[in-house]
């Protein structure tokens, strides 16, 4: 999830520097700065939900609570690998693109 999440990072910002760069070759420190705040406007909603599940999984897995040592070894066994994949490539289906690169 980390590098789907540094992936998908670097792309909105290469869009938004791009985008830049389009409408002023030699952008101007605030026009820099715009940029830079586009981009974590863009990231924010995202990595901040990543960050509360990797927090979760992360409670869980140490057993932070009774429940969670439940979860952890009689739920989770159960939990097929397709499940898992499935929730992995809709994040990379959801993922952020390069707008300046064609694809057809």
């Amino acid at each position: 999830m980390g590098v789907i999440t540094g992936i998908n990072s670097a792309a909105a910002l290469a869009n938004e520097l791009y985008r830049t760069l389009q409408s002023d070759p030699v952008p101007s420190t605030g026009a820099l700065e715009d940029a830079f705040a586009r981009y974590q406007h863009i990231r924010d909603h995202e990595t901040s939900q990543l960050h509360t599940i990797g927090r979760k999984q992360i409670r869980g897995v140490t057993w932070e609570t009774w429940a969670d040592w439940v979860f952890d070894r009689f739920v989770e066994p159960w939990i097929s690998v397709d499940r898992v994949v499935d929730i992995i490539s809709k994040l990379i289906k959801r993922g952020q693109i390069l707008e300046y690169v064609p694809f057809e």
